[in-house]
């Protein structure tokens, strides 16, 4: 087995420890099944074919296993090659060679766009190559182009990704002041004059055919800051082979009258091109955005997926019907689609007032369930009083999510000249989606599009509600003022906690507030 690496610069690979599965033991030559290079006998395994064309040193500055990792620097000049020639006893052959495998683990100081490493690989330029841990099995990673299935647009790998056809039509960009997930996403602007457009060419690796192409579907965040009324921004999903003239394979539009975040998911079934587009040897090479007015796209978190049984979007995207409405009263998430069709009713002149009261009674009993409005917090006891402490994190809880919350001043499109104070973080997701949590998480920032007001605003609500009510008020001053005035720290912040619940920044404000009023008896006094 080897890696063939042909360059005109050079490059670094380091090896911390070359797994091969399934391989019989070969004492005194090949000492364990995984090799991590942290004594002589592992160290002397591999070798440079020719010797001239590379070096081999160990490194203890990088390593995934233990203290050390092999570092290869190839040649600059030729082919250049790392060798492990297994002894016999190690062969692979039989059910070990039908069903074992190698892994191994490689990491890399910087990215060398572009550039691959795998059995003999033709290359120019050069790379800095760590391999840590395991495996050279037909490698083929298409770096630089589809590291991930998933762009996000986070590094410069990425980033380069997506390119403007032609390149005078149109501008790339990555923005840091908007981003669906982590910090960056890609901006395009794009040309007043003709058709511009954004391409995403897929490597051969990443092409999508068969069960993939006839199951799966796209999946993209755009961004807009203003809506473009009346304009629409066209996605095609093309198959171009090689010196063979680009197939369509499916087509979409979006509407781009919205401001702010919109999700699609669309199916390639749903948008395919003719009724066969799908079958036989079809696949999809590249995508395009195409825009034939001068407007600014952001886009985030552009992917496909192999199975999309349900499209999530509203009405930027219409339903395609080109071969048979996918829609009905029976099969739509949520029927958002279908009820957005129906004419509403007329609202009544008037309303009987036994239904207000009627009302009235609900509201009570909803309040009820939450805590007995006829008793103060500091009444509760048994049942009531375990309650009353789940809710009482549930407060805790929100007040940190709410500290989470990123507000911005945005202008308002229905009030020209005007602003508004929007939520533009954490990055919200639907139902299906496999991002966004439903629960607090200190870790994972994002969440479900329900989050926000059913862990955050409902229980603010509530503790604003029960908190404030005239009863509960004066409970607290007849039982918290000594406690205030006591002298006693560790009593002060209990009372202090009591009043303002675990929020610092409500303790602070607190604090401050009785500050005040300190300094407003001292000057009366005085």
């Amino acid at each position: 087995m080897s890696v063939k690496r042909k360059t005109s610069g050079f490059s670094f690979l380091i090896l911390t420890g070359l797994a091969l599965l399934l391989i019989d033991q070969a004492a005194g030559k090949r000492p364990d099944k995984t090799l991590d290079f942290e004594d002589a006998t592992e160290q002397s395994r591999l070798v440079t074919v020719p010797k001239k064309q590379g070096k081999i040193s160990f490194s203890t500055s990088v390593a995934k296993h233990g203290t050390t990792s092999l570092k290869w620097k190839s040649s600059a000049n030729g082919g250049s090659k790392l060798r492990y020639e297994l002894p016999k006893s190690a062969h692979i052959n039989g059910k070990e060679l039908r069903g074992g495998g190698i892994k191994m683990w490689i990491y890399k100081d910087s990215p060398s766009s572009g550039r691959k490493m795998s059995v003999k690989r033709r290359t120019s330029g050069f790379s800095f190559l760590i391999l840590t841990g395991l495996a050279l099995l037909l490698i083929d990673q298409a770096a630089g182009k589809r590291p991930d299935k998933i762009l996000d647009f986070e590094d410069t790998v990425e980033q380069s990704c997506l390119v403007a056809v032609p390149k005078t039509q149109g501008k790339i960009s990555f923005s840091t002041s908007v981003a669906k997930h982590g910090t960056t996403s890609l901006k395009w602007k794009s040309s007043a004059n003709g058709e511009s457009k954004l391409r995403y060419k897929l490597p051969k690796s990443a092409h999508i055919k068969g069960k993939k192409l006839r199951g799966g579907g796209v999946k993209m965040w755009i961004y807009k800051d203003t809506p473009s009324s009346g304009s629409k921004m066209e996605v095609r999903l093309a198959e171009k082979k090689k010196k063979k003239k680009v197939t369509r394979v499916g087509s979409f539009e979006i509407n781009l009258g919205f401001s702010g975040w919109r999700g699609i998911w669309m199916s390639f079934n749903e948008c395919k091109q003719t009724r066969d587009s799908l079958t036989g040897s079809s696949s999809i090479t590249r995508m395009d955005f195409v825009l034939n007015h001068e407007d600014t796209i952001y886009i985030d978190l552009l992917g496909f997926v192999a199975k999309m049984s349900k499209q999530s979007r509203d009405k930027i995207v219409t339903t395609i019907t080109r071969f048979g409405s996918k829609y009905d009263s029976s099969n739509f998430w949520q029927q958002t689609y279908r009820w957005s069709q129906q004419t509403p009713s007329a609202l009544p002149t008037s309303v009987d007032s036994s239904k207000t009261t009627h009302l009235a009674h609900i509201e009570g009993r909803l309040h009820n369930w939450y805590a007995d409005e006829t008793q103060t917090t500091y009444d509760f006891m048994g049942e009531m009083k375990k309650r009353w402490n789940t809710l009482q994190k549930s407060f805790d809880d929100a007040h940190k999510e709410y500290d989470r919350l990123t507000f911005r001043n945005k202008s308002d499109s229905s009030t020209p000249g005007s602003t508004k104070i929007v939520i533009t973080a954490p990055p919200l997701f639907c139902r299906n989606c496999k991002m966004g949590t439903r629960t607090y998480s200190a870790t994972d920032p994002t969440r479900k599009f329900s989050f926000p007001i059913m862990r955050i605003m409902l229980p603010l609500a509530l503790e604003y509600y029960l908190k404030s009510r005239p009863n509960e008020i004066t409970k607290i001053v007849n039982k918290e003022k000594s406690k205030l005035c006591s002298g006693d720290a560790a009593m002060m912040q209990r009372s202090v906690q009591k009043i303002c619940g675990k929020w610092t920044k409500r303790q602070d404000e607190f604090r401050n507030y009785l500050s005040t009023l300190a300094s407003k008896a001292d000057a009366v006094q005085s």
